[in-house]
């Protein structure tokens, strides 16, 4: 082109000297240039004699190897095949015009627009591996490409955001997810759908679905969401002293009664379920600590665990119940063998949580004995429950497993007492106790339930000369801390009546008082022993045994709780009798014995007055049938077919000398004993003559105790008389009738003996 541009020029310069373009030609042209016009011919013809392109490029021939003087005359006409050069005489050929040093280019020259084109071709980059992207040819440099060329493109993305599957990436097939199993064992996690209830690569290596439970491991190693014991697989054998299960150390186990024996009774409950025996060895001097917690949750189920020396029947060394756990802790136990006994009231499994630690001395709070950290000075006493164990049941706490904080108030001479108690912990429950020994929760002087605030009060008046223990508890066993308040001071006169010294000669003569400047000092052991409460406080003297009716009253006829104890005054424990009711309330003692009875009466009422009376009359002649050593005797049939006797009673001139599961303080009862000599099957039918009477009877094998079985025990009327049906052994057995005081009256108790089934 820059040829055909130089030649019209010429021509335009010379046409004054007769330059015709025209009628040119190459001839005498010294390069043989011909112009490249394209509607030009080489003069070439088809057989027609029409013009035909020659092999020649429109834009001329090469050049290369001419003679030439200057650069210019090298020039081809050509852009494509770059520039022309003269060197030494001839010309020589330079580089193609577009040739560039990008690798993944497709080049390209327009020779009509004098033009290269360079197209990139990223399949030239590619170096297949799909995972770090699809590699890609750049014509410029920017961020990322350091220069021009391949360059790598984005990594593949095979995060699919969902958390049940695993995500990789394969170099020739790509994002790969597969479903979670993270601990390789082929089955893919339960919470993805899949079998595996274990898919911790920690753990979870041995369990699925096709594993053998291992009863011991605190696992479910077959994933039949059946742990241990919980599954079918799993039956304990630690039955007895003989199959005892030997622990290793301190950790937690997995344990049932599942298919095994009553071996026996624990010394703190009387629960007849299936029990299992473990042992323990203890190495050097240390504190032991066992939780047995479980059991299948259902109402009225208990479980109770025990600490022995010997695996034998007890005495054990601690033993405690609950419902569903149980805790017993021993401080520095001596090096030995010590047996674990775990008893549940119905089969259930449980956890065992042994616990060994450096021995330890029980703080001065811990026990109640001569130790015991003294308050009698007063003051203020705080502590943490992690000092103490549970040593004590507490009369008003029915929960067990809570440690017990203990102290002592010993007082010279009488001395009003007012103890303050709290427990930390939200909406917690303190429990306070005043008692002259810790053991026997009937020594208890007043439990006090506590505020949801965590306080406690109790106030005494005058409480007399002698040693009392101070016991704490909280119903929280997370509760961390306790503080106690003592004060004690010399003793407020106190009217006649509103405490133990002085009280009240009732003796043959009214008394009368009045209640609404009264305090609570005693409280009775049937009810009203709660500070919201006021009692007075009577006594009466017998010189020989004679009857006696007690009568109280109050102004208003109010609800009363009346207790008549032998012994000093102000202890509930060792009560003659205990009854409640509305006033006015006539009571009668046969036969007391000589002596100095105190009675306590107890109110909910803030006002009115109380009278008392203790009239003494000629002792009456006591039926021999109103004690367990005087019972009559029913000849059942003892052999044979169907046997029956009716027997004809009555409660009237009877007394209450006893308490029996189910009828209750207060009752009149009658006593009747038979004797079998084989096992047969009886029925007691009691039918009060009243049709409004209401009586209880009870079936005893030892006179005078509470029966373990509840259907030994029936209440009723004559309408839907109280039967016990029971098939007994060879043996002694006793029936006692009962009746309200209220209302004594006639029935006929009939007795069916037949063969037992």
């Amino acid at each position: 082109m820059q040829k055909t541009m130089l030649g019209l020029l010429a021509c335009v310069v010379l046409s004054s000297v007769g330059c015709d373009v025209e009628d040119s030609t190459d001839a005498g042209r010294p390069d043989g240039f011909v112009l490249p016009d394209a509607g030009m011919s080489d003069g070439a013809t088809d057989a027609d004699g029409a013009d035909v392109d020659s092999d020649v490029e429109a834009c001329g021939e090469s050049t290369e190897g001419n003679e030439c003087s200057n650069d210019s005359i090298c020039d081809d006409g050509c852009f494509c095949n770059g520039i022309e050069r003269c060197q030494g005489g001839r010309c020589e050929n330079g580089p193609a015009a577009c040739v560039d040093a990008i690798e993944c280019t497709m080049e390209r020259c327009d020779e009509e627009a004098n033009t290269c084109v360079h197209e990139p071709d990223d399949e030239m980059c590619q170096d297949d591996d799909l995972c770090n992207g699809t590699e890609q040819c750049s014509l410029v440099s920017g961020p990322g490409i350091d220069e021009r060329g391949c360059g790598p493109g984005p990594e593949l993305y095979c995060n699919d955001e969902d958390s049940c599957t695993i995500d990789s990436c394969d170099a020739t097939a790509g994002c790969v997810h597969e479903p979670k199993d993270l601990d390789a064992d082929g089955y893919g996690d339960f919470r993805c759908g899949g079998e595996d209830c274990d898919d911790d690569p920690r753990t979870g290596r041995d369990i699925h679905p096709e594993s053998t439970e291992i009863c011991d491991n605190r696992r479910d190693d077959d994933c039949d969401s059946r742990r241990d014991y919980l599954d079918t697989d799993c039956l304990p054998t630690n039955d007895d002293c003989d199959t005892v299960q030997m622990l290793p150390g301190a950790g937690i186990y997995s344990g049932s009664t599942r298919g095994l024996a009553s071996d026996g009774s624990l010394g703190c409950s009387t629960i007849s379920g299936s029990d299992a025996y473990f042992a323990i060895r203890i190495t050097e001097t240390s504190d032991l600590s066992v939780t047995a917690a479980g059991g299948t949750g259902g109402f009225g189920e208990t479980l109770a665990v025990a600490l022995r020396e010997t695996c034998a029947m007890g005495p054990e060394i601690r033993c405690a119940t609950g419902p569903g756990l149980g805790t017993v802790r021993q401080r520095s136990l001596e090096p030995g063998i010590y047996y674990i006994i775990v008893k549940t009231s119905v089969a259930a499994e449980f956890d065992l949580t042994v616990r060994i630690t450096d021995p330890t001395v029980a703080p001065l709070v811990d026990v109640c004995d001569a130790t015991t950290q003294d308050v009698s000075m007063g003051g203020t006493f705080t502590g943490t429950f992690d000092e103490v164990e549970d040593d004590y049941r507490i009369e008003c706490n029915f929960a067990t497993g809570l440690r017990d904080v203990a102290y002592r108030l010993t007082l010279t001479e009488p001395q009003d007492v007012t103890l303050r108690a709290q427990t930390t912990g939200d909406f917690t429950q303190t429990f306070l106790t005043l008692t002259t020994d810790c053991s026997t929760p009937s020594a208890n002087l007043v439990c006090e339930i506590g505020d949801f605030f965590g306080f406690a009060e109790i106030r005494r008046r005058a409480l007399p000369a002698g040693t009392y223990y101070i016991l704490i508890e909280s119903s929280d066993s997370a509760s961390v801390s306790w503080s106690l308040d003592v004060t004690v001071t010399d003793p407020v006169p106190r009217a006649a009546g509103d405490a133990c010294m002085p009280s009240l000669d009732i003796t043959d003569r009214d008394q009368m008082v009045d209640i609404s400047t009264f305090e609570l000092d005693v409280g009775t052991s049937c009810g009203g022993a709660d500070e919201s409460f006021r009692d007075a406080i009577f006594e009466f003297t017998l010189a020989a045994p004679q009857d006696v009716i007690l009568s109280v009253d109050h102004s208003f006829g109010a609800f009363i709780y009346l207790a008549v104890t032998p012994t000093m005054c102000g202890l509930t424990s060792g009560e003659l009798r205990c009854r409640t009711g509305t006033t006015p309330m006539d009571t009668l003692f046969r036969a007391l014995p000589a002596g100095r009875y105190f009675v306590v009466a107890a109110t909910g009422s803030l006002s009115g007055t109380i009278t008392a009376r203790a009239s003494l009359l000629p002792a009456s002649m006591i039926p021999a049938d109103d004690r367990c050593d005087g019972a009559a005797g029913i000849a059942v049939a003892s052999t044979g077919g169907l046997g029956a006797i009716d027997v004809m009673g009555t409660t009237i001139g009877y007394e209450d000398n006893g308490m029996t599961r189910c009828g209750g303080p207060g009752r009149l009862d009658r006593y009747y004993q038979f004797t079998l000599t084989e096992r047969r099957n009886i029925q007691a039918i009691l039918v009060p003559d009243s049709p409004t009477a209401t009586m209880t009877l009870e079936l005893e094998t030892t006179c005078g105790t509470t029966p373990a079985e509840s259907t030994r025990c029936r209440t009723g009327s004559a309408s839907s008389p109280p039967t016990i049906t029971q098939d007994l052994d060879p043996g002694t057995y006793f029936l006692v009738v009962e009746s309200p005081d209220s209302a004594a009256g006639s029935f006929t108790l009939t007795i069916l003996s037949r063969a037992a089934t």
